[in-house]
């Protein structure tokens, strides 16, 4: 009774809730695509029914709920682990390395998460070393410009004291 309820319930909210659902799917896509692509192998992996984000979250609410998703992958990463490579009792040759493949599947989403996560990093350090970089030099090229000019205005006074000293009548203008 319960479950001809639910489906009878769902099936009249089908068109509201598949509007829900496409916005909440399309923010979290965008903000992988976006923000954070080392999210993006996972994302593949969250059943659209376990996404329940709101469309209008907040770019460190989503990471946060991408972040604890990621955590579970791994964690079940863990546990299939030592599970995984021994085969079971009765298990035949060919299920064996159908889980073996799904297992290697999950490690390779996971390990390609990291890299993407690393080359996000290693971006940001560079961006803000050539930041420094270019701040050091203009700062530099600054300074020298500054010695320059009090070089000229130097170099400008003394040979105006040497005019005035050699023609005491005569003026600068």
């Amino acid at each position: 009774m319960t479950n001809q309820v639910v489906k009878r319930a769902s099936s009249h909210l089908e068109p509201h809730l598949r509007a829900s659902r496409d916005a909440r799917l399309s923010r979290a896509r965008e903000f992988v695509a976006q923000e954070r692509p080392q999210y993006r192998p996972i994302l593949s992996r969250i059943p659209e029914d376990e996404l329940y984000v709101d469309p209008k979250i907040s770019d460190m609410e989503l990471g946060i709920v991408l972040h604890e998703h990621k955590s579970e992958s791994e964690r079940q990463l863990l546990a299939q682990g030592r599970e995984t490579m021994v085969p079971r009792k009765d298990e035949e040759t060919q299920d064996y390395e159908h889980r073996v493949a799904e297992y290697l599947r999950l490690v390779d989403d996971i390990k390609e998460s990291d890299l993407a996560q690393y080359v996000s990093y290693r971006k940001v350090i560079l961006d803000l070393s050539c930041l420094a970089a270019f701040n050091t030099v203009s700062r530099v090229s600054r300074t020298a410009k500054q010695a320059r000019r009090r070089r000229l205005l130097s170099a400008g006074s003394k040979v105006a004291a040497r005019s005035a000293v050699a023609n005491p009548g005569a003026s600068a203008c």
